[in-house]
């Protein structure tokens, strides 16, 4: 198994613990209309992070960000439908990788 694998594994079991504490849970659940649960859009959001490695080098504050921002629009970030999308860019700044939702 390669190191990039790895690494990329395990930013996402710890984005799994951040998503999963209760705080950030209740944050997502209170913006989100009543079709959607708090559980299935840290589920689709953390597929869509599974899909995409450059999305596991992002800022766990922008992956948030992005999920909270989904949730107030009813979207889910997966791609699948074509509603919503994660997006990796790279800040020149902080030279740190943050993502974006691109409705």
């Amino acid at each position: 198994m390669s190191t990039a694998v790895t690494q990329q594994g395990q930013a996402v079991a710890q984005l799994r613990t951040t998503l999963g504490r209760p705080d950030v849970a209740a944050q997502i659940a209170a913006a989100l209309p009543k079709h959607l649960t708090a559980e299935r859009m840290i589920r689709v959001a953390l597929t869509a992070i599974q899909k995409s490695p450059k999305l596991a080098e992002c800022t766990q504050r922008s992956i948030i960000g992005c999920i909270v921002e989904a949730s107030q629009l009813g979207l889910e970030p997966d791609g699948v439908l074509g509603f919503a999308y994660l997006v990796p860019f790279r800040n020149s700044k902080t030279g740190q990788y943050e993502a974006q939702l691109i409705p």
